[in-house]
C-alpha cells in the first residue's frame, strides 16, 4: 500500500512525463513502435519516401486504367503490396550489410563464407521477413488477378462466373440467364 507522501510524489512526476509538445517530437514519438512497416497502417511510412511512392502510384494507376470503385480497389490494393514488397528488398540488403560490417569489418573480401556465417546469424530475422515477402506477393498476385478479372468482365460484357470458369467452361455464345427482350 503506497502511502500518502508517495501517492503526492507520484502525482508531481506524473506532470513531467506528459510527451512531446513541439509537432516535430510528437512526429518523432509516432515513430517509436515501428519495427519494418511491412505491416503498417499506412502505406508510406518516412515523409521522404512520399514523393517517390506518388510517382510509383501515378504510373500504376496510368498503366491500368481502370473504370469502376472495384477496379480501383484492386490496383490500390496492387500499388499497396508492390510498394511493400520494394520496402522488404531493401530491407533485407541493409540487414545484410550492416550484419556483414558487424561480423568482421576487417574481414578479406574474397572470405567466401562470410556471407553464410551471416546468414546464420541472422537466420530467424531473415525468415521472418521472407515470410511476410511470400505474403505480401500473394496478395500482389491475387489483386493483379481480380482487377484483370474485373477488366475482363467489364469489356466482354460476360457474367464474372463464365469469365472466372474459362478454363472449365466455354464461355457461351449467349448468357442463359440474359432475358431476351420480346
Amino acid at each position: 500500500m503506497a502511502t500518502t507522501k508517495q501517492i503526492l510524489a507520484n502525482r508531481r512526476n506524473a506532470q513531467n512525463s506528459t510527451g512531446p509538445k513541439t509537432a516535430e517530437g510528437r512526429q518523432i514519438v509516432s515513430q517509436n513502435a515501428l519495427t519494418h512497416g511491412l505491416t503498417a497502417t499506412r502505406t508510406v511510412v518516412l515523409p521522404e519516401e512520399q514523393e517517390e511512392f506518388d510517382r510509383f502510384a501515378a504510373a500504376l494507376r496510368h498503366e491500368w486504367e481502370t473504370d469502376c470503385p472495384l477496379e480501383r480497389f484492386y490496383l490500390d490494393r496492387m500499388i499497396h503490396c508492390a510498394w511493400r514488397l520494394k520496402r522488404a528488398a531493401r530491407m533485407e540488403s541493409s540487414l545484410l550489410l550492416a550484419m556483414l560490417q558487424k561480423e568482421s569489418p576487417a574481414a578479406a573480401p574474397d572470405d567466401q563464407a562470410r556471407l553464410g556465417r551471416v546468414y546464420l546469424e541472422g537466420h530467424t530475422v531473415l525468415a521472418k521477413l521472407s515470410r511476410h515477402e511470400r505474403h505480401l506477393e500473394r496478395s500482389l498476385r491475387e489483386a493483379r488477378y481480380e482487377l484483370e478479372l474485373a477488366q475482363y468482365v467489364r469489356e466482354k460484357q460476360v457474367r464474372p462466373f463464365w469469365a472466372r470458369n474459362l478454363k472449365k467452361f466455354p464461355a457461351p455464345r449467349e448468357d442463359p440467364f440474359r432475358q431476351k427482350a420480346r
